[in-house]
């Protein structure tokens, strides 16, 4: 069984929209969940909010009570490398918390390990995850050349952190909203109707191959 992580209810219900899942299972308790199957694989959803707290407690309840093989994340993100444009898709292939630093204990800053899609027409890089949305020029510059990333956003760490805690492999694509400068602002809806129409074609064309 697949697991799916994704911070909020706006984009499982356009995902589930543009995969067509007109038959679906929901539940829910602790989290809101959803159940259903695409060209024979079994999903199963989870909606965890926005924030890394959120999203490591989700991914711990997912993997903690189903039978999940792979995790699949998907979600808006700030483009922080010059050569990233807003409305790209990336695969992420390493995920840093920009908020971890032991540094003064002589530790250095844990990588989290995520599949490198093959065969993925589009950029690949370096996500970096933190508390905070970032829509300062200067404050993107330093992170971009910190961790040599691509892209910024507020889950993704924790989600691959839990998933490596597990052994359980984590593909994740990331859709570039905005800049993450002072022109951060962006048209939501749209972006959120792009991100679920590409993560959705994403997953009706390689299911199979994942």
């Amino acid at each position: 069984m697949f697991g799916l992580v994704v911070a909020m209810q706006e984009e499982m219900e356009l995902l589930l929209m543009n995969l067509h899942q007109d038959i679906f299972e929901k539940n829910e308790d602790v989290y809101c969940k959803y159940k259903f199957n695409l060209n024979g694989k079994n999903i199963v959803g989870i909606i965890s909010g926005v924030g890394k707290i959120k999203a490591s407690a989700a991914t711990e309840h997912l993997l903690s009570n189903y039978e999940i093989s792979k995790v699949l994340n998907f979600g808006m993100s700030g483009g922080i490398d010059k050569n990233t444009e807003i409305g790209e898709i990336v695969n992420i292939i390493k995920s840093y918390d920009n908020d971890e630093d032991l540094s003064a204990f002589g530790h250095e800053k844990v990588v989290r390990e995520l599949v490198e899609i093959e065969n993925f027409d589009y950029k690949k890089g370096i996500c970096v995850t933190g508390d905070k949305f970032v829509n300062d020029y200067n404050e993107s510059k330093y992170i971009n050349e910190k961790y040599d990333a691509i892209c910024y956003e507020m889950e993704l760490s924790a989600i691959s952190m839990v998933c490596n805690m597990h052994k359980i492999p984590i593909i994740s694509l990331k859709y570039i909203s905005d800049k993450a400068d002072e022109n951060a602002e962006f048209d939501f809806e749209e972006s959120l109707k792009q991100a679920t129409l590409s993560f959705s074609k994403f997953l009706i064309d390689t299911i199979n191959e994942l």
